[in-house]
């Protein structure tokens, strides 16, 4: 079993070698054994323009960690056997698919090989503003909204061309979950993964209904030397957005380090048996 002071020479060793990064670090180092959480340090500001500093219980959002979760939805509903890698996605959801490719099936979405245009690429930045101007994110709550904004889009290649990093196969296969399970998408995360795995402060917040101790997303700007926020249109992917919506499959999740720690330690154990 690794112990505490090997933790603290490890990370002693990546400072040295990481020199800027380590400065720059802003968050929670958390370690988990079969016994709990045996390393936790908090580095850096939840808020920097309050002087509020990180601790072990800061939640953190996680961006497109939240995939993740997406993905042992649809692993568990295969296990059940009501679904398929090579189930189509035209034969579950109930809605016109208009210009997908009537062959995508589960697998072309978890592996980005569908070719399906991603819902936040734009040809210029005046065509991104017109369109968060139009669909303002607040209204952004369910899976089922983002359905329009790629529907009708050209594929952006051949099905299994190649593999293409796409939000919008996410969203699908959150609206595939929902179909099968009947029930919401948070819900399904809720009752089959963060309770099995006690996350206890992990969830889907509204960013104007967070729990306290949330930290505030920053990114460092090298060409000015100063951290920014890093606040965007959207509440999913990208970043933390500052408004009223809930965030559906392709995003964020709000975390403790702990919680992903042991929860991912769990899932690890699980899987390994599996193959064992």
């Amino acid at each position: 079993m690794i112990t505490r002071l090997e933790i603290e020479a490890f990370i002693c060793d990546w400072e040295k070698e990481n020199d800027t990064f380590a400065r720059l670090f802003s968050g929670v180092i958390s370690v988990a054994g079969r016994e709990g959480v045996i390393y936790e340090e908090a580095r850096g500001y939840r808020n920097r323009g309050e002087c509020l500093l990180n601790d072990v219980t800061t939640a953190f959002a996680t961006a497109s960690v939240g995939k993740l979760f997406t993905a042992v939805l649809v692993c568990q509903l295969i296990e059940r056997g009501v679904l398929s890698l090579e189930s189509r996605i035209v034969d579950i959801l109930p809605y016109d698919l208009k210009a997908i490719d009537s062959e995508v099936t589960v697998y072309h979405l978890l592996t980005h090989s569908s070719g399906i245009a991603d819902y936040l690429d734009f040809d210029s930045k005046e065509a991104e503003d017109a369109f968060f101007d139009a669909h303002p994110v607040n209204l952004w709550t369910s899976n089922e909204y983002y359905l329009p904004f790629f529907n009708t889009r050209s594929p952006v290649f051949a099905l299994s061309a190649k593999s293409d990093y796409s939000n919008s196969n996410f969203i699908l296969l959150g609206l595939i979950i929902e179909t099968l399970a009947k029930q919401n998408y948070h819900t399904c995360i809720k009752q089959n993964i963060l309770e099995p795995l006690q996350m206890t402060r992990t969830g889907f917040h509204a960013t104007n209904n967070l729990p306290a101790n949330t930290a505030i997303g920053y990114m460092w700007r090298k060409a000015t030397d100063e951290f920014v926020g890093n606040h965007w249109h959207d509440g999913g992917d990208a970043g933390v957005g500052f408004h009223t919506a809930h965030f559906p499959t392709t995003g964020y999740t709000l975390t403790v380090a702990s919680n992903i720690a042991i929860g991912l330690l769990k899932f690890n154990e699980s899987f390994m048996s599996l193959l064992a």
